[in-house]
């Protein structure tokens, strides 16, 4: 991805481990991250108040969850101390589900993607069948009420 980010993008991209994540020091800048909450001390930082939750084995949003191993996500939150950069989280539940989210081309050239976005490793053999969930967030950064109040049986 840092590759694929410098190449199409002219971007320039600090690798670094979650464990070395100073908030302070990458206050200024656009963070992406890989994992979910349990396995990434800065995902578990950046996204506390994230109504998205990706952890190991299960997804989060709202009243809505998802459980199993093969779940990919794409989310974007607002910077916690900064509210001119973002943070995205190429998320997943478990290593198939991981694996789920390398397959989208999140860095070409007029992609587009919603603010979060939920699929199962499914979505690679059925298309739009393993999509679970995907939206904007409102001008406040929070569901809508219509999303955050909907009680669905968990998957």
């Amino acid at each position: 991805d840092a590759e694929t980010w410098y190449y199409r993008g002219n971007g320039a991209v600090d690798i670094i481990a979650d464990k070395e994540f100073d908030i302070e020091k990458y206050k200024d800048r656009g963070i992406i991250l890989y994992g979910n909450m349990s396995n990434n001390a800065a995902a578990a930082l950046l996204l506390e108040g994230s109504p998205v939750k990706v952890m190991n084995g299960l997804v989060q949003i709202g009243q809505q969850s998802w459980r199993g191993d093969d779940l990919g996500s794409y989310t974007v939150w607002p910077h916690p101390t900064n509210d001119q950069t973002s943070v995205a989280l190429i998320g997943g539940t478990g290593l198939k589900g991981m694996r789920s989210a390398e397959a989208n081309q999140y860095y070409a050239g007029g992609s587009g993607f919603p603010d979060f976005m939920i699929f199962s490793l499914d979505m690679l053999k059925y298309g739009e069948k393993g999509l679970k969930v995907a939206g904007y967030f409102n001008n406040e950064w929070k569901l809508s009420d219509d999303f955050a109040s909907a009680q669905r049986p968990e998957h």
